[in-house]
């Protein structure tokens, strides 16, 4: 189906462009995840300044055979009159019809079937965790730079990193995300580097990886009363290893939050905001650890409050539910993002005591150094 558009047709054609024929039509497979699909289309023009262009058409809707002409212009309206090979690409993302795509030149055109479905996109890790040389990383990838989250414990260093506080840069090897360690004026430039590889996790929850991280020392940025001398930037590398896992994958309307300090004499806390309904929420925790002392492991979950009203931004989740002053009480949690692009989490219970003639208003720390999933 060729487009119908009046207005389109009632403009004037151009004197510098022309449909042109081609020889060849080849459909190249990128080697790439997902696979992409371009359009390569070679042949003879007819002069030797001509640019080759592939134009695909416009459509109101999917045609079956999505057009693409091979158009010849030349630049200036002047041409040299001289046989010239040429051979011109188009990535077909978009332009692909239900059944395929039809080439379309001066005197033929040739129709190639491809399927119009898009390649399955990768199923991406939204988790890393890894250890080794008495160093522990837990990388949190996102496409929202406020949801990205680093934790880096060490010998020397226990910090937490989020949002803009994290570099991301791209290499052949893989993405690399880079925080600064020690950034104190006049003393020396201390950066931790991880190197994220990667990952296709197909149907499966997690995947092994094994990937490095290095602590770079820059003396250049001490200022000293001569320059230093030898070799000015030193590294330090570290061999990890661990899991690339889906994260706490949520169901749709439901918030979770969780740290997990596990195995190293900590434990693990998740709260979940869960929709009920349409306009309230359920709100619990979950706290797992390892009991030494009796050689157990313990879960359990505990229902901080249900029917809560909810307000829902990228800063803070507060919810509340207030009973008062007909025999209730106030639940109000709020879960906002710090400084460092954690969460920490609170919750306050207020109601009249009418035992004893008071009132009572309590917030207690829920969990801090959170992490949305």
């Amino acid at each position: 189906m060729r487009p119908d558009y009046a207005r389109l047709n009632e403009l004037p054609a151009p004197a510098s462009s022309r449909l042109i024929d081609f020889e060849r039509v080849e459909i190249v497979t990128l080697e790439s995840f997902p696979p992409q699909l371009v359009l390569v289309v070679s042949g003879t023009k007819p002069y030797f300044n001509m640019e080759v262009t592939l134009a695909p058409l416009m459509y109101v809707r999917q045609p079956e055979y999505w057009g693409i002409e091979v158009v010849g212009t030349l630049p200036g309206a002047i041409g040299l009159p001289a046989l010239a090979p040429y051979q011109v690409s188009l990535p077909l993302a978009g332009i692909v019809g239900t059944k395929g795509i039809e080439v379309i030149g001066a005197s033929r055109s040739e129709r190639r079937e491809l399927d119009a479905e898009p390649a399955s996109q990768p199923s991406r890790a939204g988790v890393f965790e890894l250890r080794g040389d008495d160093a522990q990383l837990a990388y949190t990838p996102a496409d929202d730079p406020e949801d990205r989250h680093l934790r880096f414990r060490g010998a020397d260093h226990d910090r937490d990193f989020g949002g803009a506080e994290l570099r991301l840069s791209t290499s052949e090897f893989g993405e690399l995300v880079t925080v600064g360690l020690q950034e104190i004026p006049d003393e020396p430039l201390v950066k931790l580097t991880l190197l994220v590889p990667p990952v296709n996790l197909g149907q499966a929850t997690e995947a092994a990886v094994e990937t490095i991280a290095i602590i770079s020392t820059d003396r250049q940025a001490a200022l000293t009363a001569e320059p230093p001398e030898g070799q000015l930037v030193t590294y330090k590398t570290f061999a990890l290893s661990g899991t690339a896992r889906r994260g706490a994958s949520s169901p749709r309307g439901t918030l979770l939050f969780s740290r997990d300090d596990r195995p190293v004499d900590g434990q693990l806390r998740e709260l979940k905001i869960a929709a009920e309904d349409a306009s309230s929420f359920t709100a619990s925790l979950r706290t797992a650890y390892i009991d030494r002392v009796n050689q157990v492991e313990v879960d359990e979950t505990e229902k901080l409050a249900a029917g809560l009203s909810c307000t829902i931004t990228n800063a803070e989740v507060r919810c509340s539910r207030d009973e008062r002053p007909v025999d209730g009480q106030l639940k109000e949690l709020v879960v906002s993002r710090t400084d460092g692009g954690t969460f920490d989490a609170t919750l306050r219970t207020a109601f009249f005591d009418r035992i004893n003639g008071t009132e009572v208003d309590e917030t207690i720390d829920i969990a801090t150094g959170l992490t949305r999933q």
